[in-house]
């Protein structure tokens, strides 16, 4: 069953909705030890690396070094962040038309 997700706010304890809210992030880290999302049973608070899973491990390393291979063949990095410089880049470093 999906439950809503939603970044910590400053000032917000409350549930989201009445579907279990999963938290990773509050408005002060660590939790303090008062808070009342801590003593609701159907909440899921998780610290940043709950992302983080074994199979998460190739594609955390595979990424960016794929990036770099790319720009080191003269190639724009799929997930290049600045658009707005990528035609003067393959100018001065590109092998791609």
């Amino acid at each position: 069953m999906p439950c809503p997700t939603k970044r910590g706010q400053k000032g917000k304890k409350k549930p989201l909705s009445k579907s279990p809210p999963a938290i990773d992030v509050m408005a002060q880290e660590p939790i303090e030890a008062d808070n009342p999302l801590i003593r609701i049973p159907n909440v899921i608070l998780t610290g940043y690396s709950a992302f983080y899973s074994t199979s998460s491990d190739r594609e955390l390393f595979l990424k960016p070094v794929t990036q770099v291979v790319m720009a080191l063949k003269g190639k724009w990095p799929v997930y290049g962040l600045n658009p707005e410089i990528r035609e003067a880049w393959l100018q001065k470093w590109g092998r791609e038309g």
